[in-house]
């Protein structure tokens, strides 16, 4: 596809425009009420999966149109790029399967993937202890983003799994209350910290891992004997080894693998030992299974690509900007945020590819909550206020919260899809529900790790596709390195009062007030 390829400006664009405009006053509800038979063409299941798009304002030619885009953008063909290119087929190489690999075969993967089982097997049966010589009980994730809310997420939602014997906590912030809420509960002599940063340069990671040295180090009177509790992960050993890390103590992450896309690698150590490498493998397979299905399946039977264009529909032409990810089991709670990260630091781009300016929304802001307390918090304004979103409902038919429960938990997981699609006439006008507001249901037959890995792989997927659509690229975030390097240099200006050397800041004088105000702030204090 030509570097000068803009999507906006082709005809199909122009026509999902047209239709949009088209179908303006057409209503969700009325859909239903003219095809009996909507649920059945516009659901799909895979696997563990089911998804139902019926809810979203799409008739069938829409959907033609939609496929029409896709063809335009080669998006079938582009999508394999993800096999081919370097670094973006690293994530998909972590998962895969070495009888039957997709991407290129890894010697790297495979090796981190086998000190993974060594490490994790070690801990859980005890061979692996501390300084002292007692059992590990307390495992410590030290790192920040993609480091931290993979690993995070994955264990929680899979927790019924967990070694009962080993509790898990997590430091990311560079905020000590963090870091001191977590020493004030756990044991040195049965601690293991696992410092995970890519390019270990990661400030807040280096803080804490520097800070908990000394709390170990303190503990025992022994410089070294914090080394008998720590493992490290990362792309850049040397810098480890730097700080007194040994070579035993590194497992190796695949040359730049983003940090979104790591849960699969060494990066979920944390989750390894407490579910066991057996399970972790489960969760490998499900995103193996999902890996298959997005580069074998035909664009209109495929899965991620339909959660891609419905979701582009929705966002370039129904101008609907936020979208509100509500699992209604509490143990997938933490999808909120994985999928945050996932989906907008990966297309919250202004520029293509080429660096050129993109003309169009390229992601929606995303955002939700555990939702059968979000039934009492904001979902009042997707029942009346102005704003449209669209949503993904999660649930598992197995929740492992009891059958009466489950069966609780899923009346009010289709009473909420229903009534925010179809509204509600009431002569008296504050209790009219406008209805209208676009969703779509995601089933899991169950709460397991391949389930997960399969919902997980299918989100990455269809963030790629769309990113081949907006012509964005994925695997980079110079906004957050932008913002990073700031903080740096506004670091010397708090400690010694010089003011900050950027001319930008020159005429800010917001910020150089704010730096002003705390310095004095401090002093007073």
């Amino acid at each position: 596809m030509s570097s000068a390829f803009n999507i906006s400006q082709t005809s199909i664009w122009r026509a999902l425009q047209a239709h949009s405009e088209k179908t303006s006053a057409v209503r969700i509800r009325d859909l239903f009420a003219a095809d009996a038979d909507r649920f059945a063409r516009y659901s799909k299941s895979e696997g563990l999966l089911f998804f139902d798009f019926s809810k979203n304002k799409v008739t069938d030619e829409t959907l033609e149109l939609l496929l029409a885009l896709a063809r335009t953008a080669d998006l079938r063909e582009r999508s394999r790029e993800l096999l081919l290119a370097d670094p973006v087929s690293r994530h998909v190489s972590t998962r895969d399967d070495p009888s039957q690999p997709l991407a290129q075969p890894s010697g790297s993967v495979a090796e981190a993937k086998s000190r993974m089982r060594t490490v994790s097997k070690a801990v859980r049966s005890g061979d692996k202890r501390g300084y002292s010589g007692k059992r590990i009980r307390h495992v410590i994730n030290i790192g920040i983003g993609g480091s931290c809310l993979g690993p995070v997420m994955v264990s929680r939602v899979l927790a019924h799994l967990g070694n009962p014997e080993i509790r898990l906590h997590y430091i990311s912030s560079i905020d000590r209350a963090q870091t001191n809420s977590v020493l004030s509960v756990v044991e040195p002599e049965t601690s293991l910290f696992v410092a995970v940063s890519r390019s270990f340069t990661t400030r807040e990671t280096l803080t804490n891992v520097q800070r908990v040295r000394d709390w170990l180090s303190d503990h025992y009177g022994n410089k070294t004997a914090w080394l008998d509790h720590f493992m490290v992960v990362t792309n850049e050993p040397s810098k480890a080894f730097k700080l007194g890390f040994s070579a035993e103590q590194c497992i190796v992450l695949p040359d730049r693998l983003g940090g979104r896309y790591s849960l699969w690698s060494a990066t979920g150590l944390l989750s390894a030992i407490y579910i066991g490498m057996e399970q972790f493998e489960r969760l490998l397979k499900g995103a193996h299974q999902a890996d298959r299905h997005f580069f074998s399946q035909d664009l209109e039977d495929n899965v991620p690509m339909l959660q891609a264009l419905f979701g582009l529909w929705n966002v370039n032409f129904q101008n609907i900007h936020a979208h509100a990810i509500l699992p209604y089991n509490y143990a997938l709670t933490d999808l909120v945020t994985h999928l945050q990260q996932l989906e907008m630091e990966s297309n919250g781009k202004s520029v293509d590819r080429q660096g050129q300016a993109i003309a169009y929304q390229t992601v929606p802001v995303v955002w939700g909550g555990p939702a059968i307390e979000a039934q009492h918090t904001f979902y009042q304004m997707l029942y009346q206020g102005k704003a449209v979103v669209s949503s993904d409902f999660i649930i598992a038919a197995h929740g492992r919260c009891g059958s009466e429960n489950d069966l609780l938990l899923f009346s009010d997981y289709v009473a909420q899809t229903h009534a925010l699609m179809w509204g509600h006439k009431n002569n008296d006008p504050q209790k009219t529900h406008h209805g209208d507001q676009p969703s779509n249901s995601i089933l899991l037959s169950e709460i397991s790790p391949q389930a997960l890995g399969m919902l997980l792989a299918f989100y990455e997927h269809k963030v790629y596709a769309q990113s081949l659509i907006w012509q964005t690229n994925p695997f980079d975030q110079w906004g957050i390195e932008w913002g990073k390097s700031i903080a740096g240099e506004i670091l010397p200006s708090l400690k010694k009062g010089k003011r900050p050397r950027r001319a930008s800041m020159q005429s800010d004088s917001s910020s150089l007030g704010l730096i002003r105000w705390y310095r004095q702030a401090r002093k007073s204090g």
